[in-house]
């Protein structure tokens, strides 16, 4: 009788480590990412005076963005953006025509740049840069 409760009793624990192992394999579901990226910062900054006519534009953001998105959208108030590179995930290098002498540029990062789960930035950034007061042809 004795190995009739001890087969029972294994049984039993048997039947309990089974149940306990069954269900979702992964309890908690991943929360996708709806946050729109935005600019922390960029430069030259905003109201920077002297700023070399070359100087590439500097944009960084608070979270990692898709490097395929940057083409197209910046955008400046004089010259024009010739490349853009990532030197990493956040920060963005914008290349550019030399900028006129004596003149105040405003760049924008507009809308079409995105984050890596294809949210669009947050609103377009103008002035974020801006204006930068190139250096004088004095």
């Amino acid at each position: 009788m004795s190995s009739r409760r001890f087969m029972l009793l294994a049984l039993l624990l048997g039947l309990a480590l089974f149940a306990a192992s069954c269900g979702d394999d992964d309890p908690t579901d991943p929360v996708a990412d709806t946050t729109a990226p935005l600019v922390v910062s960029v430069s030259p900054s905003q109201d920077d005076d002297d700023v070399s006519l070359d100087e590439t534009l500097i944009i960084s953001f608070n979270e990692d963005m898709d490097a395929a998105s940057a083409a197209g959208h910046v955008t400046l108030s004089h010259g024009t953006v010739t490349g853009t590179s990532w030197t990493n995930a956040r920060t963005l290098a914008v290349t550019h025509t030399d900028w006129p002498e004596g003149t105040e540029v405003t760049a924008t990062a507009t809308v079409g740049l995105t984050d890596e789960a294809g949210n669009a930035l947050g609103r377009p950034s103008p002035g974020s840069s801006g204006p930068i007061r190139t250096r004088c042809c004095c």
